[in-house]
């Protein structure tokens, strides 16, 4: 744990800065039940999702619903690269992911263990060797 301990520091610092950057941009209004009334760039934030999501993480429809395929070519991922999947749930991006990086690493975080079983059967299930899984 402890070679992850600086990648973790580098990752909430990153993520902390960005939020500062962010904070103009919050608007709180009411919303879709789904949400919790806070509005980022014209999106409404949802809720926390737990574990007892999973089924609809994995919905079949979800690249045609969200377009994945077009977010991961925007991300211009490379071969080879250190990718952080924060809030990685079920995994569904961490194994798109890993696809793209060949020999690189995926780092699929979660707080839930419930999701990290599950993406521990997917890594399983898709033979899958560099995503690496760790929990909060």
């Amino acid at each position: 744990m402890k070679k992850y301990s600086n990648f973790i520091f580098v990752m909430i610092a990153l993520c902390v800065s960005l939020l500062g950057n962010a904070q103009g941009k919050y608007l709180v209004k009411s919303g879709d039940a789904n949400g919790i009334n806070k509005w980022y760039m014209g999106r409404q934030i949802a809720q926390v999702m737990s574990h007892y999501g999973i089924e609809w993480l994995e919905r079949e429809e979800r690249d045609k619903e969200e377009n994945t395929s077009l977010l991961l070519k925007n991300l211009n991922v490379q071969p080879g690269m250190m990718i952080a999947d924060i809030g990685a749930g079920s995994g569904y991006h961490s194994s798109l992911l890993s696809k793209m990086v060949g020999n690189g690493k995926v780092y699929a975080v979660d707080v839930e263990p419930e999701m990290i079983l599950f993406l521990k059967d997917r890594i399983q299930a898709e033979k899958t060797k560099n995503i690496k899984k760790i929990v909060l």
